[in-house]
């Protein structure tokens, strides 16, 4: 890193700017690329000369506000608070890890273990895909669809998860605040 404080750039991360610029016009960028190394991507307005006023950069990648990245405390479910954290676990695939148990979960000794969300960025700041679900006699139930839609702010966001499909229990809503994170 500390060549890039300097302001002298590995040939890797030269030849990904590069990619950056000419994409499209800069009007794209490779996020899962450029979070994966650490740099944003600034967006580039087709048109505007050097006359014109500066335009403020648009960042994605690692500094996003709507990245769901970081600690989340969770709660409004029956079970109390917890704190999960989230991670990039492939490309556009992000995960958990439970830094703080939901006190109150049904069966503890399966409920709230690492990796139990799965999640795909569909737009911005809106991840969907599954969380594992358990019977109250602690047999897996399947994976209920979830959705998380990260706010503007990107200080909080909505969870609804519903049962595995054929079961027909209610979903659940929770609300996430974050503590840490993009």
């Amino acid at each position: 890193m500390g060549a890039f404080a300097a302001g002298v750039l590995s040939p890797k991360k030269r030849q990904l700017e590069e990619q950056v610029k000419l994409s499209r016009f800069g009007r794209q960028c490779r996020k899962h690329v450029l979070a994966s190394i650490g740099i944003g991507c600034t967006v580039v307005v087709p048109g505007v000369g050097a006359s014109a006023a500066p335009v403020a950069p648009f960042t994605v990648g690692p500094g996003a506000s709507r990245s769901i990245i970081g600690e989340w405390s969770i709660t409004g479910g029956a079970e109390g608070p917890g704190v999960f954290k989230f991670i990039q676990a492939g490309r556009n695939t992000y995960t958990d890890l439970v830094i703080k148990k939901r006190s109150g979960a049904i069966c503890p000794s399966v409920n709230d273990k690492n990796r139990q969300i799965v999640l795909h960025e569909t737009g911005p700041g809106v991840y969907k895909g599954t969380w594992k679900w358990f019977f109250t006699s602690c047999a897996f139930a399947g994976l209920g669809p979830t959705t998380v839609t990260v706010s503007k702010s990107g200080s909080t966001a909505k969870l609804v998860t519903d049962s595995p499909p054929g079961l027909g229990y209610s979903p659940e809503y929770w609300n996430l605040t974050r503590l840490k994170g993009s």
